[in-house]
């Protein structure tokens, strides 16, 4: 597993360097709202509506690679320099970036794919009826602007509140996920601090008096035997955490749209090693079909 870790955050530092940064521009509300009223051709609501959308989804793939980049950089320096608290303190960070994310993004370009013609023409602005996806717009929001601390209740809208991190685990249903309760709560336990934060500086006996020994270089065979307990967890979590933005953006580059590109997505070796072998393709014949 530190091999594989070595790999991701090489493959993290790789597609950051190469992400060309956007601005990304949305309509105040309550103009769309007016726009919604006043006699504008419903070829230009359905423009702006799904130009704002898929700009959103651009956003929220570029950033949860580049907040992985972050997490995976202080798995890699635990790993490296057998740093157990730091290893672990950027694993716990991992696994909530990862599982935020995916409760918001995860599988939109499926969504994109069985719908692209409709949203094709939305882009161009020749759709000619009303074309919404109300669960793609608030999942959307909920993961830019969900916040305990950001001022939202004036809005009344439950999309905007931040879920408890368990709750976003729970989401992660994937075969293979089922270990993830358990590993979120030893990750804790060290971060939190309770007595795995402790005792990982310590060495007790039991043989004969009770005693506790302070010691020094544990760190290396924790780290090693949370990776291997894990390890097939972990993989699943790597892969999608990444495959997933990776692929969005992938879908995004087929619709020619300046705003919400990204070449650099291609030929990247996050893509190589991310995206499950015939998933792309699955995606890309549908795209095709529709």
């Amino acid at each position: 597993m530190r091999e594989e870790i070595k790999t991701w955050n090489m493959a993290l530092e790789d597609v950051n360097k190469r992400i060309v940064h956007k601005e990304y521009g949305f309509m105040n509300n309550l103009d769309f709202i007016n726009l919604l009223f006043n006699d504008i051709n419903t070829g230009m609501q359905m423009q702006i509506y799904w130009r704002e959308l898929l700009q959103s989804l651009h956003l929220a793939s570029v950033t949860a690679l580049m907040r992985n980049q972050k997490w995976m950089q202080g798995v890699y320096y635990g790993t490296d320099y057998n740093n157990y608290i730091v290893f672990a303190a950027s694993l716990r960070g991992y696994l909530e970036a990862f599982v935020d994310s995916y409760y918001s993004t995860n599988f939109k370009f499926i969504s994109i794919a069985e719908n692209f013609s409709d949203i094709s023409k939305a882009l161009e602005g020749t759709l000619d009826r009303p074309f919404y996806s109300k669960e793609f717009e608030e999942s959307l929001i909920h993961y830019y602007s969900a916040s305990k601390t950001a001022n939202t209740k004036s809005y009344n809208a439950e999309f905007l509140d931040p879920l408890t991190a368990r709750k976003y685990i729970d989401a992660f249903d994937l075969p293979n996920s089922e270990l993830k309760h358990q590993l979120y709560s030893e990750l804790c336990e060290i971060v939190h601090p309770a007595s795995s934060s402790v005792k990982c500086f310590t060495k007790e006996d039991n043989s004969g008096l009770y005693t506790i020994r302070t010691v020094n270089g544990k760190d290396s065979k924790l780290i090693d035997e949370m990776l291997e307990r894990y390890s097939k967890l972990l993989k699943l979590v790597f892969k999608v955490s990444n495959a997933i933005p990776v692929v969005n953006l992938k879908t995004l580059n087929c619709f020619k749209e300046s705003c919400i590109s990204s070449s650099y997505i291609e030929n990247s070796l996050i893509s190589n090693i991310s995206v499950i072998p015939g998933a792309w393709e699955t995606i890309a014949k549908k795209l095709v079909r529709t």
